[in-house]
């Protein structure tokens, strides 16, 4: 799967053969069907395993968190310590959002995953702001403004500067403290 995720991230999934991959491990294309039956169950499972690991770290942070602010926080961090370590993987997540055929069952569970993370960032948003942390704002757009903001950086994160929680910090700062200065 390392190969396929090296190609995907760079290359695409459309313009990525089973052939390349097979060169790429140094097997033949007829014997890379050993292992799996379509190019799309290689992207099905480079979107699950993800996608469930995101679920994971998410929940794993938040049971730490009891304010709204420090669950924004787990959710920052859960991200950005995904795309320091998984970065290709990520690539592969966003940018192939559509790819697995529209309406298989596959879709249905990547969709499914990828709609109970955004579920559960909302409802940190909806307890925040029923709790007095956070203005009241619009919340799917508010969860979708953060959320895409956090996972934009699949595209420019580079290890060697500021590290994943640093980086979540920053950003849990912007978002809730904005960047005017006191009046």
């Amino acid at each position: 799967m390392l190969h396929a995720v090296k190609h995907f991230a760079r290359d695409g999934y459309g313009n990525t053969s089973l052939d390349d991959i097979a060169a790429s491990v140094g097997i033949k294309k007829a014997s890379l069907y050993h292992y799996i039956r379509t190019k799309e169950d290689l992207l099905y499972e480079i979107q699950a395993l993800l996608a469930q690991e995101v679920l994971d770290e998410v929940g794993s942070l938040l049971e730490t968190a009891s304010t709204p602010q420090e669950k924004v926080t787990a959710f920052f961090r859960a991200a950005f310590r995904l795309v320091a370590r998984r970065q290709a993987e990520m690539t592969i997540f966003l940018n192939e959002t559509q790819t697995l055929r529209a309406k298989s069952k596959r879709w249905r569970e990547i969709n499914a995953k990828r709609g109970a993370y955004q579920d559960l960032f909302e409802e940190v948003l909806v307890e925040g702001t029923a709790a007095g942390a956070f203005r009241e704002l619009p919340t799917t757009l508010t969860a979708l403004a953060m959320l895409g903001a956090v996972t934009w950086a699949y595209r420019w994160y580079s290890p060697g500067g500021l590290g994943p929680d640093e980086i979540a910090d920053l950003y849990v700062d912007i978002f809730l403290n904005g960047i005017n200065t006191a009046a």
